[in-house]
């Protein structure tokens, strides 16, 4: 204890601020480890059920919960709802990132039955398997808080599909190196799986293309977004479905002009929906 009595009376007054600092700091509102993360708004939905072959355990409690991939439990966050009106079903885009990988679920409900799930990752290529059990959602969002883990890798060697060139002032990609400009900063563009629905529109020519990306902002923040490429518009990319995943946030939808090409023979390797090819390099 200090005998503080002794002390002059501005003596006095110092310590006693140098005693009481120390609390200050540790309740401030500044501190960096009292401020919670940022919530995300994302649908409201509640999934329980279960795939049939490598996906498992599908489990969300309005937006946020886990899924269980080749036997792995891994967080994850339904951040995305697409009405596909003309099948009658809902889709729910999913992330759960790992550190060393990131995975991507395509969720599809009809009338609140869970119907199939896609699943993607830097080291598995775009597949499909049926599945069973509920996905309620009344259409409403709420604020989230997910603990994700942090995603520290990106795609590497075969990991990334190398198939397309595109060229543009704000949007360039060849030979596994590309950019994307995002909110007037330039971000790496890392395509790890391959889409082409040329026969998935009402005629082949208004068909696309999809690259699904991991991006990289300057200070290194990662998000996942998917380029589209459109066959009856060849001076025309559009980058969407962006979340940010450091810290989560929603980002924008982004179109570019561009021209592209595929510089490639590429060779089937799945069938996906409504008539999308996946194919990839030999």
């Amino acid at each position: 204890m200090i005998a503080t009595r002794f002390l002059r009376p501005w003596l006095h007054a110092v310590v006693l601020i140098s005693l009481t600092l120390p609390w200050l700091w540790g309740c401030g509102g500044d501190d960096p480890a009292t401020v919670p993360p940022p919530t995300i708004s994302v649908p409201a939905v509640t999934i329980e059920g279960q795939g049939t072959d490598r996906i498992g355990a599908l489990s969300f409690d309005r937006g946020v919960g886990h899924c269980v991939i080749d036997g792995e439990r891994v967080a994850a966050l339904a951040y995305n709802r697409i009405n596909w009106d003309a099948y009658d079903l809902v889709l729910f885009s999913v992330v759960a990132p790992v550190r060393d990988n990131l995975h991507v679920l395509y969720i599809y409900s009809a009338a609140d039955t869970l119907h199939r799930v896609w699943h993607e990752s830097y080291d598995d290529t775009l597949y499909t398997e049926l599945a069973s059990g509920s996905a309620l959602h009344d259409g409403t969002s709420a604020e989230r808080r997910p603990a994700l883990e942090s995603l520290a890798a990106v795609p590497v060697g075969l990991q990334r599909f190398e198939g397309v060139e595109i060229t543009g002032d704000r949007l360039s990609y060849r030979d596994g190196a590309g950019t994307i400009e995002i909110s007037d900063e330039i971000w790496d563009l890392h395509p790890f799986e391959f889409v082409d629905c040329g026969e998935c529109a009402s005629a082949p020519e208004n068909g696309w293309l999809e690259l699904h990306s991991i991006v990289v902002g300057p200070d290194g923040e990662r998000g996942f977004g998917i380029v589209y490429l459109y066959l009856n518009d060849p001076d025309r990319a559009v980058f969407t479905y962006f979340i940010r995943l450091d810290p989560l946030e929603h980002g924008g939808h982004v179109t570019f002009t561009v021209s592209w090409d595929r510089i490639a023979e590429l060779t089937p390797d799945r069938q996906t929906n409504r008539g999308a090819d996946r194919r990839r390099l030999p």
